[in-house]
């Protein structure tokens, strides 16, 4: 399930919490920028969306590669 598909359909009604695809996190930066981004502008639209990775972080993303996720892009497209 796509909450880019969901949150048109049922924003008003639900909230919506995670949906970034974990195995986007040890591919190349450009994939995962535009997983981040194109997600959450639509889940956050409206209020009611709680960033948070679809399944545990795997083994071969590095905690830099996390932190930079986290430090730079799910603020960069999260915030309120």
């Amino acid at each position: 399930m796509d909450v880019r598909q969901l949150k048109p359909r049922y924003g008003d009604k639900l909230t919506f919490w995670g949906n970034i695809d974990v195995t986007k996190m040890s591919g190349p930066a450009e994939v995962l920028e535009a997983e981040v981004r194109e997600k959450l502008l639509v889940a956050k639209a409206g209020g009611g969306y709680l960033y948070h990775s679809d399944h545990s972080i795997p083994p071969e993303v590095s905690f830099q590669r996390y932190q930079w996720m986290m430090n730079e892009l799910v603020l960069k497209y999260g915030q309120y």
